[in-house]
């Protein structure tokens, strides 16, 4: 990718300009500050557009030609110079160069879907030759076993997928291609569709029948498994009532293949691309679904080790790599940025953590003054630099994260520096010479995720002015930019504040886009739905109304039958977060999937409700002295939660390392249960908190709340000790802890 984006690069100069040098070295700055210090050190009319603000470089270079200077800081930022009339020279996005680059990543992740593809029909080849299983190790393994009749028909139809289509999602999105289809569906038709379909149903009935028997030990010994957790039967069929296979008894009279790009498994620990089958009888009963995986993106556990150095050690010591003596030079960072590194470092169980100096408080709350990534990433990057006798020229992403070396300082070598930088995905290298070269590996997408920082400051500023992080200032942060950007390094002040999804531990899926709808509606829309009132979806002004589409079309939408909604709404809300997330995608009926159920586009008939209840807050008096990023602002459900996991390490003689929690603010807590109904008998919903805390609030320690909160928390405290989803969390505690079923 450097050597392409370096061709698209024409150099403007003058014989005068050519001979002039630059010697010039600074920690990580916006590219229209660099220019600046290049233009006021050369005499030179430089200038950038707007563009220059969403990249950030760590240069240093000794005595080098200006011209090359400015055409690799191009090359780093996609860009190209261009000459004015009156002789300026201004820095302008390639856009034809940009394209490019957006295109080349587009088939580099489309030929990593064929790639997927063509695995999963080499192991259908595979899995043909040997006997089906029970399938009850479907979960487990990149791609699956394919063990089933349902799972080897998955794998026959991924087959017949266009990858660019595939690659073409972006996250969050779904393609559901139809055997008959209707406006928001595909077309799932063909001589190999109506083969696999033809036979499925035989081949699963017989497969069904003759594993019966091993199916039901394999069942009955799961169920001791949970028995023994304090799991009661009841809960338990449940639980696992989607992964159970079923008698197709029914004539099939539709069947959908659907695939989504998006988080998956427990608590969206897994990002990638899935395949799932479902067949419906006449009445849109689902009378089998199987899911597999394209290939998910799993947490890089290697890369996790190397962040701590573990990883380069190791090389080291195999000596598989000769070792100069640059290699071996100690990495120096300054003073403020390990105490920075010390402060973000710290969301951790451990106690006793000392209050964060003013002066560090401040760098880490004001990155447009105090740029986030000037400090152990600059620092890491310019030792190396200069170690090696490099010419540095680099733009730094937000995601690349170094600041757990400077917490080893000492230690941290010029090569575990190299190796860490080297071995993030995002990020391309390029050493050409003396020059060394860094970039992002996708440009496109990294100016799309750029964090925007004046925004941090203004959250954060707006919740230090308020004490607390109320519901509009989360949606104007939601609004301003993604999920994932918001949880990147250069992000890290909003952590210290109160990032959204903390204070909304329990809403579940959807939270991100749930705020950026609230922050699009007016406050007269607001006020009536928090009165009980209903607003029609063709009511709702057109950015609203396309983000409830985004939001209903999605691979988060979880649609359920009203009756469901009824029934989620006697569990706790804890219960209720656990089971979507066992129960995982689907359901068993057509009313779980939103093309079914909205077939011609989101319904403007259909409509918003919101129900309101109210409860105790508590929000922490010092909010970055220590505590965890979740602890700085509570209601009685989280406060419960803490409290029973507490009681159930003293009771079994374990520290599990929750600090020592401060003083607490109390305030008012209003649960919005936003309910979507998309249809008759359809609904979506997602819950937001809308906070609020009056000026001289009182203080008290969460030993000693206000009567009417400490009876919230005590009787969620109770509802939680009867969740059969608790018992689960004993077995960090021994295991030996029996919880008795619900009544």
């Amino acid at each position: 990718m450097f050597a392409v984006a370096a061709l698209g690069i024409g150099t403007v100069c003058s014989a005068q300009t050519e001979s002039k040098t630059v010697t010039y070295s600074t920690v990580a700055k916006t590219a229209d500050k660099v220019i600046a210090d290049i233009a006021a050190q050369t005499g030179e009319q430089l200038e950038v557009t707007k563009d220059a603000l969403s990249h950030v470089l760590v240069l240093h270079v000794v005595d080098v030609p200006l011209e090359e200077l400015l055409d690799r800081i191009a090359t780093v930022t996609s860009s190209r110079w261009t000459k004015e009339s009156d002789g300026r020279r201004t820095l302008r996005p390639d856009q034809p160069l940009r394209r490019r680059l957006a295109r080349e990543a587009q088939r580099e992740r489309a030929a990593a879907i064929q790639q997927s593809i063509t695995k999963i029909q080499e192991q259908l080849q595979e899995a043909g030759e040997r006997e089906y299983g029970t399938g009850a190790n479907m979960m487990f393994g990149p791609y699956g076993p394919m063990s089933t009749p349902g799972s080897m028909a998955v794998a026959r139809l991924t087959g017949l997928l266009r990858a660019a289509d595939v690659a073409a999602l972006d996250e969050g999105q779904r393609i559901v291609y139809s055997t008959s289809p209707n406006r928001m569906q595909r077309s799932l038709t063909g001589n190999v569709v109506n083969s696999v379909l033809n036979t499925l149903v035989e081949e699963h009935n017989t497969w069904f029948r003759s594993t019966a028997e091993k199916r039901e030990q394999e069942r009955l010994a799961m169920l001791d498994q949970f028995s023994e957790m304090g799991i009661d039967s009841a809960f338990f069929e449940m639980m696992t009532a989607g992964q159970v296979p079923k008698l197709i008894d029914a004539s099939v009279a539709e069947a959908l293949l659907v695939v989504e790009q998006g988080s998956s498994g427990m608590f969206g620990m897994f990002s990638g691309t899935s395949v799932s089958l479902s067949l419906l009888d006449a009445n849109g009963n689902v009378l089998l679904s199987e899911e597999m995986s394209l290939g998910s993106q799993y947490f890089d556990f290697e890369e996790l080790a190397a962040m701590t150095g573990d990883e380069v050690e190791a090389e080291e010591d195999e000596g598989e790599e000769e070792v100069d003596e640059t290699d071996t030079a100690l990495v120096t960072f300054r003073d403020m940025t390990v105490k920075v590194a010390r402060a973000t470092q710290r969301f951790s169980f451990e106690e006793d953590l000392p209050e964060i100096a003013p002066d560090v408080l401040q760098v880490i709350m004001s990155p447009v003054q105090y740029e986030p990534l000037a400090f152990a990433e600059s620092d890491g990057l310019l030792a190396v630099a200069k170690a090696k006798g490099w010419n540095l020229v680099a733009n730094v992403p937000d995601d690349l994260d170094i600041s757990r070396l400077a917490l080893s300082e000492g230690t941290t070598t010029v090569r575990t520096v190299l190796a860490i930088i080297e071995g993030v995905r995002d990020v391309d290298t390029m050493l050409d010479g003396d020059w060394y070269s860094l970039m992002p590996a996708r440009p496109v997408e990294s100016l799309n995720e750029r964090v925007d920082r004046a925004a941090v400051q203004t959250y954060v500023s707006r919740v230090k002015a308020r004490g607390y992080a109320s519901l509009d200032d989360m949606a104007f942060l939601a609004s301003q930019m993604s999920e994932e950007a918001s949880k990147t390094h250069a992000a890290q002040a909003i952590y210290l504040s109160g990032h959204p999804t903390e204070q909304n531990m329990m809403a579940g899926e959807g939270l991100w886009e749930t705020l950026r709808l609230w922050g699009m509606l007016s406050a007269g829309v607001k006020q009536s739905l928090m009165r009980g009132g209903s607003i029609n979806f063709s009511q709702l002004g057109t950015a609203a109304r396309n983000q409830v589409s985004k939001m209903a079309y999605g691979t988060d939408a979880n649609l359920m039958p009203l009756q469901q909604l009824a029934k989620e709404r006697t569990m706790t809300p804890f219960d209720r977060l656990f089971a979507r997330q066992m129960a995982g995608r689907g359901g068993a009926t057509y009313l779980s999937e939103p093309t079914e159920v909205m077939p011609a586009g989101l319904p403007g008939a259909g409509s918003i409700t919101i129900n309101v209840t109210t409860g105790g807050l508590a929000v922490s008096e010092n909010p970055a002295i220590g505590e965890m990023a979740f602890f700085q602002s509570v209601g009685a459900e989280e406060i419960a939660f803490i409290q029973f996991m507490m009681d159930a390490a003293d009771e079994a003689g374990e520290d599990i390392g929750i600090p020592e929690l401060g003083s607490f603010k109390i305030g008012v807590r209003n649960k919005l249960e936003i309910v979507f109904h998309l249809s008759q008998e359809a609904v979506m919903t997602r819950t937001l908190n809308d906070d609020s805390l009056e000026p001289g609030a009182s203080v008290v320690r969460l030993t000693n709340l206000p009567p009417e909160f400490a009876a919230e928390v005590s009787a969620f405290k109770a509802l939680i000790a009867k969740s059969p989803f608790a018992s689960m969390m004993m077995m960090g505690f021994g295991g030996d802890q029996r919880i008795e079923p619900p009544e």
